[in-house]
């Protein structure tokens, strides 16, 4: 059984891999979410300028108030933050102060190594549930996906703002990645 998922593993996490490189490399609908900024240089610039390190910043950014401030400063800047929310641009960003290299290539080898993790820890979740018939046990993997979908990329819908288009992407990319692992893990399983 450990031998079979492990070829579960791989197979599925590869069949996820190369799913997300059709997605995104082929097919156009994760660039007709983006917008791009009308002078990427000067935003960069600005963001180079306005940041200490890489990490994930927003705008406002309405959990940095400093525990020593006094409450009279504490409440103007909250006051602050409720202006600028009202006002915009709301951001939420991630910030690589440093770049990357333009291959990818450590993206793609780390990219592979957990979609290889996921596939395995999907496959072990099957193997607990009783003897169900090829297609239900794809329905289950991608139900998996389903419900990780729905933790993982509503909650940024909800909370920070990502619109409904590219939130919906990001679910049936989720969903069609896993459906088409599922068919492989589930034919694997059998065996």
């Amino acid at each position: 059984m450990k031998k079979t998922m492990l070829k579960c593993a791989v197979l599925g996490g590869l069949v996820v891999f190369l799913w997300g490189f059709v997605s995104w490399m082929v097919l156009p609908w994760h660039q007709m979410t983006m917008k791009k900024f009308q002078d990427e240089r000067d935003v960069a610039d600005a963001i180079q300028e306005n940041t200490l390190e890489s990490g994930v910043y927003m705008l406002p950014n309405c959990f940095s108030y400093d525990k020593g401030m006094s409450k009279g400063d504490m409440e103007k800047a909250k006051m602050e933050t409720k202006e600028m929310m009202q006002k915009g641009p709301i951001v939420y960003a991630i910030v690589k102060k440093e770049g990357m290299a333009p291959s990818m290539m450590g993206q793609f080898i780390t990219g592979l190594i957990v979609n290889i993790v996921a596939a395995f820890f999907v496959t072990w979740l099957l193997s607990m549930t009783k003897a169900m018939a090829y297609m239900k046990q794809v329905y289950f993997i991608t139900g998996v996906a389903f419900t990780a979908g729905l933790m993982i990329s509503l909650p940024g819908w909800v909370w920070m703002g990502i619109p409904a288009s590219c939130t919906l992407v990001s679910m049936l990319d989720l969903l069609i990645s896993w459906f088409l692992a599922g068919l492989v893990i589930a034919k694997m399983a059998k065996k």
